[in-house]
């Protein structure tokens, strides 16, 4: 039988789009991890990482995913897709045969691990254990010794696209996120929008456990988006807006959206600039670039990206790099 990859893949709207079209390949298998969130889930996982670590089943996942995962063969590959939970990561490689393991690290380790003890522990942890550790994160990379890899995205077909689509956007800027002690800085660059007659749409979702001023509520959506409807305000409107908190470099989701869907992308990452996603018509960037141009970059054509950018960042290709 040949080789196989075995992609393990946390479920949630943004992987089950990622991945949708990745289930019909001879070579490559998807199994789905299960989150679970279950009242002391964290403390069943510590004991059974701490204390029970020689047993050869577990309390935590099912019979049906550790199966799978035991099926896994020696020279198959599997590769851990944005399976950041240190113990998680431990009960399931218990399982696993293959000698060639990686992980993806889709989040900067310091997103997650808020310490430097943390930090280091984690690292450590990651180098001993054998596995390839990439990041699409370059400070991440360099900060963690980490590898790096690019951000990855998918193709997405008229198929994909919310009915009805192929009309003309209807906005000039679209935004998308978490509060994150950002709302002061999306308010102050609405107002640059409003000035110079940029039409805009802003979904911004609360912090939990923060409390608003009663001003800053109305600016403040009562949900997450589906995924599809993202996709939908994405094709309504010319560009995207990004707002990096300080803590994260290289390309993001935001950016493969505005890469693989032809928008344009308004953003605080200076690093893309140094990126081959990087072109003035697609790519404007706040602190570096002159506002008094946005309204000529907005209105300006756009160059289609290169087909081997794309392809660097598309699943199916993307995949590949990681086999034996």
């Amino acid at each position: 039988m040949p080789r196989v990859t075995h992609v393990i893949v946390p479920r949630y709207p943004l992987t089950d789009f990622l991945f949708e079209r990745m289930h019909g390949f001879d070579d490559v298998k998807i199994i789905e991890h299960p989150l679970s969130r279950r009242r002391g889930s964290g403390l069943l996982r510590g004991i059974e990482v701490y204390l029970l670590f020689w047993l050869r089943r577990s309390f935590h996942f099912d019979r049906a995913y550790v199966d799978q995962l035991a099926r896994i063969r020696p020279d198959d590959s599997v590769i851990f897709f944005a399976l950041e939970n240190r113990k998680d990561l431990q009960i399931a490689r218990k399982f696993i045969a293959a000698f060639r393991q990686v992980v993806w690290l889709w989040n900067p380790i310091r997103n997650y691990r808020g310490n430097a003890l943390s930090r280091l522990w984690y690292r450590h942890w990651i180098g001993r254990s054998g596995m390839q550790a990439y990041t699409f994160d370059p400070a991440d990379a360099r900060d963690h010794g980490l590898r790096l890899a690019p951000q990855v995205y998918r193709r997405v077909t008229p198929d994909d696209l919310p009915a009805p689509h192929g009309e003309a956007p209807r906005r000039d800027v679209y935004f998308l996120g978490i509060d994150k002690g950002r709302l002061p800085a999306l308010q102050a660059l609405k107002a640059d929008f409003d000035r110079i007659g940029l039409s805009s749409h802003f979904h911004v979702v609360a912090d939990k456990r923060r409390r608003y001023r009663e001003g800053d509520r109305a600016w403040l959506a009562s949900r997450w988006l589906p995924y599809d409807e993202n996709l939908r305000q994405v094709f309504e409107s010319r560009a995207l807006l990004e707002l990096l908190q300080s803590t994260q470099s290289g390309p993001t989701i935001r950016s493969m959206e505005a890469l693989f869907l032809n928008r344009k992308l308004i953003t605080n990452n200076r690093s893309l600039r140094e990126t081959p996603l990087y072109h003035p018509s697609r790519i404007f960037i706040l602190g570096q670039d002159d506002m008094a141009g946005l309204r000529h970059f907005i209105d300006g054509p756009i160059e289609p990206p290169a087909a081997a950018v794309l392809r660097a960042h598309d699943i199916q290709f993307w995949i590949r790099r990681f086999e034996a």
